[in-house]
């Protein structure tokens, strides 16, 4: 995911509107920090989960940048001697994203150029006070003080930080960065540079000659060229959303190696060019380990390892290695469609026992319906009072021409976000029919809104999720309006079947973060206990 643009001017989402279900959840609403259950509205601090203890982690030191620079290149040696020799190992399961593992800690970064500052870090470690893990914090050394002052001010004693010198080039997406497993290893992707590397325009290629085979079967398309390569993406627009590389292109993987590194924590390079967006790991009913992978990464990944060995690879083999690097049986490797995006957890989101929960586009466009006409409604101005002022005649004005403008504008405005919708559901289906062939049951949400006549951008499925030391399931979103979260917190209660508590953010920092290509879980990795 692309780094923040320092210099764009931060657009906070629109105010919620006011839940009127009752007084508490009127009072919630103004909180920065939301928490919902099955029954409502809850404080942050609930009474079972209030003054957990926090488990135990491993010491962290500081860092330098040559140290993960060599921590790497070791481990990449080592990578290219056992794929070479045809003697690659299986590495321990990764970490679960389901929510099925009880949560140690959760690592942050605040590196790079972040318009949110610490606050997300802040926020998470506020709910890691009450569900009881740590947040292990990588920062820029020589920024201790200034971090452990803002720490103080909030009296959170569950931060660690860890120190990383010389990291300007290095950013806050730790999710993407790599896996962090069920062994205590980190594992990060393959680089795509080197003598044998492929180019940015050879990547392109690669995962646009899958989409198109992938998406168009019977359609021949020459992309020899770079010329002729943009043009059919421009002909194909279904075929032209973003792309993974983002990680290869910066060698991003410095960012989380500093973990492995400042815990003494073994470090691997995966085979595969896999960015930790686009992959979701969970467990089946019975415990078995499965990774959901995203289709355009085992093209990256067969493109990057074909050029290294001098020989196209086949998808058995492909899958095979990928299977290795996330500790999972072959046959457990579930590849699906993109959902028209770069990461598929922009879209959906693993559920305990085998299950997904996948964005339902449609079903956003009909709230998104419901909501812009009761919205624009409410702020009809009634009539202008008898006897009114010059001023409030000019403020009643403004209003009413305010009013005429969005009515005139809302059937185009309707029309565009349908259209949007449908194309976002037909990749959402085809991610659900691949989903459902390997086994695993799908539900729906409502959770990913573009922004529409008044109503901000949100997303709800790129969420952090696991168990605190009581066994208690929840989970933390991205914040957005009082009613979309409503919704979300009631459906994920009822798709879990459990007392789920969801814990949604400040929304002042949603749409900057959402802007930037990435939400919550982007920013995050879990670790749990083995």
């Amino acid at each position: 995911m692309p780094r923040i643009d320092a210099s764009r001017p931060r657009q906070p989402i629109a105010p919620a509107k006011p839940s009127n279900d009752s007084a508490a959840a009127a009072k919630l609403d103004k909180e920065a920090i939301r928490t919902w259950t099955a029954t409502g509205p809850a404080p942050l601090r609930g009474k079972s989960a209030k003054d957990a203890a926090l488990p135990e982690i491993s010491a962290f030191r500081g860092v330098t940048n040559t140290q993960l620079v060599n921590a790497l290149s070791t481990a990449d040696q080592t990578r290219a001697l056992e794929l070479k020799s045809g003697k690659t190992k299986a590495a321990s399961l990764v970490t679960p994203e389901d929510g099925s593992v009880k949560v140690k800690a959760f690592h942050m970064a605040a590196l790079g150029s972040d318009q949110t500052g610490i606050e997300f870090p802040i926020q998470m470690a506020k709910i890691g006070e009450a569900e009881g893990f740590h947040l292990v914090l990588r920062i820029p050394a020589g920024q201790e003080k200034d971090f452990q002052k803002e720490l103080a001010k909030e009296k959170l004693n569950n931060v660690t930080l860890v120190p990383v010198k010389d990291s300007e080039e290095l950013d806050f997406w730790s999710e993407d960065q790599g896996e962090l497993h069920t062994d205590g290893s980190v594992s990060v992707p393959r680089s795509l540079q080197g003598s044998k590397a492929i180019s940015q325009e050879e990547l392109l290629r690669a995962i646009t000659e899958a989409r198109f085979e992938r998406l168009h079967p019977r359609t021949r398309v020459d992309l020899s060229t770079a010329e002729k390569l943009y043009d059919a993406r421009r002909k194909h627009p279904d075929v032209a959303y973003s792309n993974v590389g983002a990680v290869g292109e910066r060698n991003g993987q410095r960012a989380i190696t500093a973990i492995a590194v400042g815990s003494k924590k073994n470090l691997r390079i995966s085979n595969g060019y896999i960015e930790g967006g686009n992959a979701l790991v969970g467990k089946r009913t019975d415990g078995t380990g499965f990774a959901v992978v995203g289709a355009d990464s085992i093209a990256a990944s067969k493109a990057a390892l074909s050029k290294e060995l001098g020989k196209k690879l086949d998808d058995a083999k492909v899958h095979e290695l990928i299977a290795q690097d996330y500790g999972v049986d072959p046959k457990q490797l579930v590849v699906v469609e993109q959902p028209g995006d770069f990461h598929i957890d922009m879209h959906m989101a693993l559920l305990p026992g085998g299950k997904a929960v996948v964005n339902d586009a449609m079903n956003v466009f009909a709230l998104q319906k419901e909501w812009i006409t009761a919205d624009l409604e409410r702020d009809k101005p009634g009539p202008l009072p008898a006897g009114a002022s010059k001023s409030q005649k000019a403020k009643w004005e403004e209003a009413k021409a305010d009013y005429d403008i969005r009515k005139e504008a809302l059937p185009d405005q309707l029309k565009e976000l349908e259209a949007t919708a449908r194309r976002a559901a037909e990749h959402e289906a085809r991610t659900v029919k691949d989903l459902e062939a390997a086994g695993v049951k799908v539900d729906r949400l409502p959770g990913v809104f573009p922004p529409a006549h008044g109503l901000g951008r949100m997303n709800f499925l790129n969420v952090e999720q696991g168990q605190n030391q009581k066994g208690e399931h929840f989970m933390v979103a991205l914040g957005g309006d009082a009613r979309a979260e409503k919704l979300v917190a009631g459906k994920l209660s009822q798709l879990t079947g459990n007392a789920v508590r969801v814990h949604f953010l400040d929304r002042a920092l949603t749409e900057t973060t959402l802007n930037a290509q990435g939400g919550i879980s982007c920013r995050t990795k879990i670790e749990g206990e083995t």
